[in-house]
Order: C-alpha cells, then structure tokens, then sequence
C-alpha cells in the first residue's frame, strides 16, 4: 500500500510538470510557495520509498531509520504547506501516531536482566526475572538495553525477540539473542564482561533493560486443540519451538495432543550442547503425547559426537533435515489414532526455510488433510 502511495505521489507530480510545459507555464508554476512545498513532500515521500526496501532496511538499517523519521516528520509539514486541505488529515495521523506510543508506555516496562554468553550457539541468553506471566505461546518483545557497553547509537535501538519459554518459571521472561549485526554483537560484548553462572564460577552479568509488548504470536490458535504438531526450525529459531512444546507438556490432561515433533537444523554439534538440558527437561516431563526431538548438523565439528549423552526422544544426525518427510510421518501417526482434530505445524527461521515449509503443506495430499482434520501453518520469519 505504501509503494502504490509513493507511485501515485510521483504520477501526481509528472501529470501536472507535463500540463505545464505544454502551457509554457512550467517556471511560472514552479515560483509558487505551495508547489515547491509539493515538491519537498514529494522528495520526502521517495525517500521514504526507497528506504522500505529490503535492500536498504537489511544492508543500511541505520540509513533507512534515517531516511524514515526524517521524511515522515518533514512530509508531515509539507503537506500542509502544499495544500491547507491536508491539516485535519496530518492532525488525525499526529493524534493515532500519539496513542500508539501511549499504549506503548502502557505495556514498556524497565526492570533488571541477567546476561549469559552461550559461545556454541552464538547467543546470548537474556533472563528477566522480575516478568512471569502476561504473554502466550510465539509472542515476541521489543528489547531495549540500558548499558553504556552498547554504545549511544545502541541505546536509542529496539529489537525484537521471541518470548523462549512458558509463563510462571523460575528463570521468568527468558529471550535469545543471536550475534549478528552491531547491536546484537555489542549485547554478546556485554555479556562475557563478567563469568556467567556456575559455568564460569562467577555471575551474570546484569543489565538495565526496557521491555516492550508482547505483540504478535499465533493469535487466537488453541494449540492443546489440535491433535498433533510439527515444529520445524532453524538455528535460534528453536526458541519459538521450545516455548509451544513447554506449553503443551505442562496442558497435561486438557490437550488433544498425541504427537510433538520438533526438527531443529543448526550449524554445528556444539550447538547441540547448551540445550541438552532444556530437551532432557522436556521429554522427562511428558507423559501423554509422543514427544521427539529431532537435530541435523549441518558443518562437520572437532570432536566426535558419539560421546554425547542423548536423552530417549533426542536424536542427532548429519545433513540437511526433509520435512516432508517428518510432516507425513506425524499425519500418519496422528490419524492412526482415530479422531483426530487437525495437525499444526509452526515454522521459525530464515525465509528459505518458511517458504520451503509453506510449499510442502500446500502441495500435501488432500485426502489425508481432510482424514486428520486439517493441517495448519504457521511462520515465524528471520528478517522483514
């Protein structure tokens, strides 16, 4: 919609020059206040265009932040300067854009988190103890961190970051932060400060930090209702997996849920290592659905793998995962069951990953769709 605006802008704009020159009146028009306050509004509004794509947002974040909240505030002006008619429209957006951030104040909260470096994921593990409850499965928060490690660019940046775990936990909120880009490498700098933990013999490293939302998540989908899930992920991705496993192991009794797969693609075994526990945890807790944990590796590894205690459920293999494969194997075993409520599938990682996920479900065979009562798909996607 944004593009089809900035389209129209310049259409706009070619239209009048072209009925100008053909009067001769194009120099005359151009000496007019008002249309050289078009023309800002119009530079502002390309700006703007060029700056929302992907190329910019994901190559120059720092110039498409720049190009955004400078072309949106001097558009704004030159709008109104261009043609009066726009004021109630520019005041009616000023009065929207100000309840949005008063709603944001509302669910902004400024608490203490813990920090610990997790050197084979390439993560950081943010812990927020003082937050418990209040958001539900896939939601994710905008993080600020309040640390003069991050440098003044820092602060003054927000990211997202998926919610890992379930709510009421010792540990509370818990996020993972992946090392890449500036911010989230200068977040990891901050963390390995200090030892982390009993790991290191010393503490975490704690930071002021401002939290905002939950927003998004899988909306108003029940998934103790569904009669079998697929989660397929890739790298930090897991985070999103293990916060709906969690949850569907603690629903118990109350869940139609007879199979949980969680497929998880990461670069390297090492990766493996830090969430052993969390998988051991998870299918010693389960006590009704088929719980498995499926890992593939990608890039060889120093070391042999063979000494790694896997728990019953855990599996860990070379190569690159197929989930087809998987999706099958879980329709088939949720249908052998008889009644089944439908089968979910959530997918968490790079936009190679979704779209190779979303054309598997959709080319799936009809027939046994219908027979375990539907198969739905949710995204979770690395990057915008």
């Amino acid at each position: 919609m944004g593009r089809l605006v900035v389209i129209g802008a310049n259409v706009h704009m070619v239209g009048y020059v072209y009925k100008w020159t053909l009067a001769g009146k194009l120099s005359t028009q151009l000496a007019k206040p008002y249309i050289r306050w078009g023309f800002v509004a119009l530079v502002c509004f390309d700006l703007l265009g060029i700056g929302s794509t992907q190329f910019v947002r994901s190559r120059f974040y720092n110039l498409f932040i720049l190009t955004h909240v400078l072309g949106s505030f001097i558009f704004l002006f030159a709008a109104c300067y261009h043609q009066p008619v726009c004021i109630p429209f520019v005041i009616a957006a000023c009065v929207f854009y100000g309840l949005d951030h008063l709603i944001r104040i509302a669910k902004t909260h400024i608490t203490t988190a813990t920090l610990c470096p997790i050197p084979e994921l390439g993560l950081t593990k943010i812990e927020i103890p003082t937050l418990n409850s209040g958001w539900r499965v896939g939601q994710h928060v905008r993080l600020r961190v309040l640390s003069t490690g991050m440098g003044y660019l820092g602060l003054t940046e927000v990211h997202p970051f998926t919610i890992t775990n379930m709510e009421r936990t010792e540990e509370g909120m818990v996020l993972m932060c992946k090392k890449t880009g500036r911010w989230m490498t200068n977040v990891y700098n901050v963390s390995v400060m200090e030892k982390c933990g009993e790991q290191g013999g010393g503490v975490y490293k704690s930071v002021r930090v401002m939290v905002e939302g939950p927003y998004g998540g899988i909306g108003n989908t029940v998934l103790p209702s569904y009669s079998g899930v697929l989660f397929v992920v890739g790298g930090s991705g897991i985070s999103f997996a293990l916060s709906a496993a969690q949850e569907l192991v603690r629903s118990g009794n109350v869940s139609n849920m007879r199979v949980i797969d969680i497929v998880w693609g990461i670069r390297n075994v090492a990766s493996l290592m830090p969430m052993i526990p969390l998988f051991t945890s998870l299918v010693e807790q389960n006590t009704l659905a088929r719980l498995r944990v499926s890992v593939f590796y990608t890039r060889a590894s120093i070391g042999s793998s063979d000494v790694m205690y896997l728990s019953p459920g855990v599996t860990l293999a070379p190569g690159r995962f197929d989930a087809a494969k998987f999706l099958d194997d879980v329709v088939t075993s949720t249908q052998s069951g008889g009644d089944a409520t439908g089968v979910f599938v959530g997918v968490c990682g790079p936009p190679a990953l979704a779209r190779d996920v979303e054309g598997i479900v959709r080319t799936f065979d009809a027939r046994q769709k219908r027979m375990v009562g539907g198969v739905e798909l949710h995204n979770e996607v690395f990057g915008w």
